[in-house]
């Protein structure tokens, strides 16, 4: 004999505990579910594109609402706080812990509407607003208070986010790979980066190298309750362009750890500490946030292990949430995506394929069309391709090119490939 399920939301609006389905159901560990849920939206889970743009979850759940417990709620002291609201829609199954109840979807309210007399409408949707953070934040932004010596053309601008290894060495002899701000003429302070770097390696002063110590020396500056990276001269360098090879954050926060060189595991500590944490540079990293899928991230960060592959991103205009994931994804050619959980994933489409394609037709999977459709895609051939790695945030460009050309082609027409997230040592 089968078992019943039943599809139930539960949201914790604030004050209280909203439990509905579109049948009676009652659990001894899940509580009561009224039968009020009129009608259910779909659920659509899908990948994000090529371009790793990840892509929200949405629904809407209609409510009867006659008692007008939802009204009551949305209208009273507490209406503010609706939106936001945790919702959670579980599969609930006789004989089973509630703690083991399937989870379809976890997420917010966004919006409560009321289409007709004593009925609710409520849209909920994974919790994307908090990728629409950007990192640097406006905590890291320059300003007279912290830097009163600077020069006033600094103010507004950003600390960078610096992961990976900056080494201009296997590339030329200088100007070093990370830009600098002069934060104050009077100590002949640089800025390098928010929070603590690992190391500054070499400096630059208009691409000709300084001897450390009896040049320069690392800082760690604390203004305003952040920590900053910074190079300190012993002398004045006037209208000089300082730029450095910096190796940035570790995994101790001390600049005692290793550096955090796995493109994975700096996405994930990037969101954690600068996006959806806003870490001041004192102290102890974050632990990875909740919003992230831990299980998912282990396996890409094997995919890339095993290359090796190691990566060198970094910002100074405010990315969001959303960027930042997708310049990784473009760089490793990943997806992302939301789990029925409510958290964030990423990986390969499918990391198993190694056999390489020796058909005449390229075709691959179309998200839109379902599972097993495969169709021929419409494309424009390509006859050079190139891509641009080991990006230099001195040069606001990449240091490195790989040109494939079809050099049976009569007709030249040129694409490229950018990988922000790529090595630069």
């Amino acid at each position: 004999m089968n078992e019943m399920k039943v599809i139930g939301l539960n949201v914790a609006f604030p004050g209280s505990t909203m439990r509905v389905a579109s049948v009676p159901y009652s659990s001894a560990s899940g509580g009561q579910y009224l039968p009020r849920v009129m009608s259910w939206g779909s659920l659509n889970y899908k990948r994000s594109d090529r371009g790793g743009s990840l892509t929200a979850v949405e629904t809407e759940v209609t409510v009867d609402d006659t008692d007008r417990t939802i009204a009551r709620i949305y209208s009273g002291a507490s209406a503010d706080s609706v939106r936001g609201s945790v919702a959670t829609i579980y599969e609930m199954e006789e004989g089973v812990a509630s703690s083991s109840w399937r989870i379809l979807f976890y997420g917010i309210v966004v919006r409560v509407s009321f289409p007709s007399p004593f009925v609710t409408k409520l849209t909920i949707r994974t919790n994307d607003d908090q990728l629409q953070r950007k990192s640097p934040n406006g905590h890291w932004v320059i300003t007279p208070q912290n830097w009163p010596n600077a020069d006033p053309k600094v103010y507004g601008q950003s600390a960078r986010i610096l992961y990976g290894t900056h080494d201009s060495s296997k590339f030329r002899t200088g100007p070093g790979l990370v830009p600098t701000i002069k934060l104050d003429g009077v100590a002949f302070r640089y800025l390098i980066c928010a929070a603590r770097a690992k190391s500054i390696t070499r400096v630059f002063v208009d691409g000709v190298l300084s001897t450390p110590t009896t040049d320069w020396s690392t800082e760690y500056v604390t203004r305003g309750g952040r920590l900053y990276t910074c190079v300190t001269f012993t002398s004045d360098q006037g209208d000089g362009v300082v730029t450095a090879d910096v190796v940035g954050y570790d995994t101790n926060a001390d600049s005692t750890g290793t550096v955090i060189s796995d493109p994975v595991s700096q996405w994930a500590h990037w969101l954690s500490n600068f996006v959806l944490g806003d870490y001041t540079g004192i102290g102890g990293w974050f632990a990875h946030n909740a919003l992230i899928s831990t299980s998912e991230l282990a396996v890409a960060s094997a995919l890339l292990s095993a290359l090796p592959a190691t990566g060198s991103p970094h910002a100074s205009t405010p990315l969001t949430g959303i960027e930042i994931t997708a310049n990784l994804c473009k760089t490793y050619k990943f997806r992302a995506w939301w789990t029925m959980a409510g958290k964030i994933a990423i990986g390969k489409d499918n990391p198993h394929v190694t056999d390489v394609y020796g058909g005449t037709n390229w075709k691959y999977y179309r998200d839109e069309l379902g599972p097993f459709a495969f169709r021929d895609e419409d494309f424009q051939r390509k006859s050079r391709l190139v891509v641009r790695s080991a990006p230099s945030a001195a040069d606001n460009s990449y240091l490195q090119s790989l040109e494939v050309v079809d050099a049976s082609a009569t007709t030249v027409l040129q694409d490229f490939l950018d990988m922000p997230w790529s090595a630069s040592s």
